[in-house]
């Protein structure tokens, strides 16, 4: 990876090259190129430089103020074909109020963290990365008064519009705000900038671009939208349970489940914040008449009721962060179960639930009957790329929630496009690892990692190969939290 360093200068606008890059690039000292950074750009000399193997870019004052890179800071420098790319610039999209003074980390909410480590992560590999919201757009300059992550604190800076905007706006109903909507719909219409995670997932829209994926559709549970009672009494008659789900619900509020308790009714039972309620209902029309009244004019889809493994009496899911590798190939780069909390229907940490090591888990519920790591992490495979073609626009990342049948059979519960990263097992290498895995796709997707080399040798391999590493201190401390959550649960099995 090429990098270069913007300094201050008293002439006219240079970039001083070693000359086994200009012979490389079959450039002669003297030419005039463009450089850009960001979405703005200004016109250079080519020159010679002896010093180290790093390009200088040398800008009057005015220069640097106009084109608004930041001196003294080591950026990538990609080859394009009028020219140079200083950067990447990667903007994370937040739908945050971060109007006026750089706000407190605790005011960036659970992901400030996350962030926080994209931003160190960027400066390790020469890009840069801020975050901004809506109001902080000057649309007519091209500019971004953007958060930016320092020491252990916030400040703000002027930045040019991103190459790559990132998108981690927090709620499905922040994306359906007025100044959310304009702001992404004028971002996807800029030349040259990619907007990348842009939708939530619907899970009703989510079924039916997997149904008919030949690879995919062997993981989905029977679902149909719910438009009347009579989704919901076809379902009971085919299964002795189905689950009705909000099809933009998110941390498992809302999912109610139906069991038929032969010669007892009905058990109703729904998943709130403040913990789940049940109620015994003797007879079909009562049963209808509380999906009714709990549904309202809300979308839902009912779902064929699985029969999940259980654990010391905790149902558990798989949950899988899949990310594209350097080379756009979807790679899995966390695994987890979650445990349930007890008398919980989800497995949500956010509701109570544990996240402890996937394959420890699924062996003591399991034994022989349980699937291998591979057939688990094939699965997040199909699913992600499925996924991306189904829906039609690219994608960076996907959580998969997993869940296995008492046969061991791999069904699909849920995914996410904009996966959460305050819950941990344990914290930090999860949400390191998932930094790393987010930059390095950045990186190729930009044109700022291109060689093979790079991409063999570099980090970012080194990410998406974990799983054959040596256990680190922490992750042998994780295995043993894990092995104490299953001798907890499961009486030492």
């Amino acid at each position: 990876m090429y990098s270069a360093i913007v300094r201050p200068g008293d002439g006219p606008p240079t970039l001083s090259c070693p000359a086994a890059w200009l012979a490389e690039w079959g450039l002669e000292p003297g030419h005039t190129v463009r450089l850009e950074f960001g979405r703005r750009s200004t016109s250079v000399t080519l020159t010679v430089t002896q010093l180290g193997r790093r390009a200088v870019a040398s800008l009057p004052p005015p220069v640097q103020r106009q084109l608004l890179a930041p001196a003294g800071v080591q950026m990538g420098l990609a080859r394009q074909e009028d020219g140079f790319r200083l950067g990447p610039v990667i903007g994370i999209l937040t739908s945050l109020r971060l109007r006026g003074p750089a706000p407190a980390p605790a005011r960036l909410g659970p992901q400030a963290s996350f962030f926080a480590q994209l931003c160190q992560a960027g400066r390790g590999r020469g890009a840069v990365v801020y975050v901004f919201s809506p109001e902080q757009i000057r649309w007519a300059s091209g500019a971004v008064a953007a958060v930016v992550q320092r020491g252990k604190g916030w400040g703000r800076t002027l930045f040019p519009l991103p190459d790559v905007v990132y998108v981690r706006t927090q709620t499905r109903s922040s994306d359906r705000r007025p100044d959310v909507a304009r702001c992404l719909q004028r971002l996807e219409k800029a030349p040259g900038i990619q907007v990348l995670n842009r939708k939530f997932f619907d899970k009703w829209e989510l079924h039916q671009a997997l149904a008919g994926h030949p690879a995919a559709s062997r993981y989905l549970p029977v679902t149909r939208r719910y438009t009347s009672s009579r989704d919901v009494t076809e379902l009971l008659g085919a299964y002795s349970r189905v689950f009705l789900k909000p099809t933009g619900g998110s941390l498992g509020k809302g999912i109610i489940r139906i069991t038929r308790m032969p010669g007892a009714g009905y058990e109703y039972r729904i998943s709130l914040g403040s913990g789940d309620r049940r109620a015994m209902l003797r007879n079909l029309g009562a049963m209808l008449r509380r999906v009714r009244a709990t549904v309202g004019r809300r979308r839902y889809i009912v779902q064929q009721g699985l029969h999940l493994a259980r654990l010391g009496g905790s149902t558990f899911d798989i949950r899988l962060l899949m990310q594209k590798d350097p080379h756009g190939q979807w790679a899995v780069s966390s695994r987890v179960a979650r445990l349930a909390a007890p008398d919980r229907l989800a497995t949500n940490v956010a509701l109570g639930g544990r996240a402890v090591g996937s394959t420890r888990v699924m062996r003591a519920a399991l034994r022989s009957l349980a699937p291998s790591s591979q057939q688990v992490s094939e699965a997040g495979r199909v699913l992600a790329a499925a996924l991306e073609e189904r829906l039609g626009h690219e994608l960076v990342e996907v959580g998969i929630d997993l869940g296995l049948d008492r046969r061991g059979r791999i069904w699909l519960i849920e995914a996410n496009s904009r996966p959460a990263r305050y819950w941990a097992w344990p914290p930090q290498p999860l949400i390191q690892r998932s930094v790393r895995g987010v930059l390095g796709f950045f990186l190729y997707r930009t044109g700022f990692l291109s060689s093979v080399k790079e991409i063999r040798h570099g980090e970012t391999h080194r990410v998406y190969r974990h799983h054959g590493h040596r256990p680190t201190r922490r992750s042998r401390g994780a295995i043993r939290r894990t092995g104490a959550v299953l001798r907890q649960t499961h009486g030492g099995g």
